[in-house]
């Protein structure tokens, strides 16, 4: 899907002002997400876009891409703990993606951690700026 910079940036302050917001499994709003309900959200309020609900659907959705060629709105999956995907955020730059962690709720994640660097699948694109 092709966005503009101004639908990129609005993507950028919606995401901002969820900094900080709780995290509830199984959440999409309401003052709590989890992770797949809150780049749901972000596409859905952003880009007035549905994409599935789960990370793994999600992970199956969009253009795979290369970590190295990461852009802003890229998604980024993740395997945590079962070994399959089951983490997503959304990628930003310079290494960092903004997601909703179980014990910090929305926050910024860096994949140069060794937590996330380790359990890092592959990334997708969903939107391409004109």
């Amino acid at each position: 899907m092709r966005v503009s910079g101004s639908q990129l940036t609005e993507m950028l302050e919606n995401i901002t002002e969820l900094v900080g917001t709780g995290y509830r499994y199984g959440g999409n709003g309401d003052g709590a997400f989890d992770c797949s309900g809150f780049v749901q959200h972000i596409f859905s309020s952003s880009f007035n876009v549905s994409i599935p609900r789960t990370a793994r659907e999600q992970s199956r959705f969009g253009q795979r891409i290369d970590r190295h060629g990461l852009q802003r709105g890229d998604l980024v999956f993740f395997r945590l703990g079962s070994g399959r995907i089951d983490h997503v955020g959304i990628y930003l730059h310079n290494d960092l993606f903004i997601h909703a962690s179980s014990s910090k709720g929305v926050t910024l994640g860096n994949l140069m951690k060794p937590y996330y660097h380790k359990r890092f699948a592959h990334a997708t694109r969903l939107i391409e700026v004109r």
